[in-house]
């Protein structure tokens, strides 16, 4: 089998919240001992599936940011790794060797490319009953044909009471903020990405048993491919075949008042 293409996150710096200088050429090994995923015994990146595009690779990195490690300007670097030892889905790592190999473009995701990932992801994994009032917005909101507040609040409040429904929830909620809602943070793209992984991480908890880590990271990605690509064509006008098969933000981290969920609280992994 191919080896994933695996893409780390660093702040405009090159560093990351343990400290750790990183840049084309570098090389670190974990400086902890442990082996939780989110410590310093572990070198923490994503995994991509191989072949995929430079303009794309670091999607689900940046739109996953929020509720990692909050880079304010993140840069994304394609690494080579010893072994990918852990994972969950959202992330991975190594405990041995990973090394830098060069910087890679970060594309500009919109609050609205983070909403239709929201609902893609969503879709993708539901486990809950299905509501028909979100059902009906989340068509209208993907088609561009209705991206009111009003439609999107139904949303929310329809599936806000299930917690078999929290993703679909937030997607809601995602596109809300992105509408300019009056009691939604300033800068609505962080807060749709945040609630958009939110969503992610619902869904990723619902596949129960049969979860794999590496293929649920590759369908994430091929989620964001297709949202960023479609909401593209939809501003320009112009269709999309979302079916082609391509496999190709800084938040404040305390719980929101609107998701009622809390960030994982940066760490001082690497």
């Amino acid at each position: 089998m191919t080896a994933p293409m695996i893409v780390k996150l660093t702040g405009e710096d090159g560093c990351t919240c343990g400290g750790m200088q990183w840049g084309p050429g570098v090389t670190h090994r974990p400086r902890g001992v442990g082996r939780q995923l989110c410590g310093n015994g572990a070198v923490h990146f994503h995994v991509v599936p191989p072949g995929t595009p430079d303009e794309v690779a670091a999607l689900v990195p940046i739109l996953l940011n929020p509720i990692h490690a909050r880079f304010a300007h993140p840069r994304a670097w394609e690494v080579r790794v010893e072994s990918v030892d852990v994972a969950d889905g959202l992330k991975a790592a190594t405990y041995g060797e990973c090394t830098t190999v060069r910087e890679l473009p970060v594309a500009i995701i919109s609050a609205e490319v983070a909403t239709r990932w929201a609902i893609l992801t969503t879709r993708e994994w539901w486990r809950g009953p299905r509501v028909p009032v979100w059902e009906s917005w989340a068509d209208g909101w993907l088609s561009g044909a209705d991206r009111s507040r009003t439609t999107a609040w139904a949303a929310v409040y329809a599936t806000t009471s299930d917690a078999a429904c929290v993703d679909a929830s937030d997607a809601a909620r995602a596109a809300y903020a992105t509408t300019g809602a009056p009691d939604a943070p300033a800068s609505n793209a962080p807060w749709a990405a945040y609630a958009t992984s939110w969503a992610a991480w619902a869904t990723r908890t619902a596949t129960g048993a049969t979860f794999d880590p590496q293929v649920f990271a590759f369908r994430l990605h091929e989620l964001a491919v297709q949202a960023w690509r479609d909401e593209m064509a939809l501003q320009e006008g112009t269709p999309h075949d979302s079916n082609d098969g391509t496999t190709a933000g800084d938040a404040d981290g305390t719980a929101d008042d609107a998701t009622g969920q809390p960030a994982d609280a940066p760490t001082d992994a690497d």
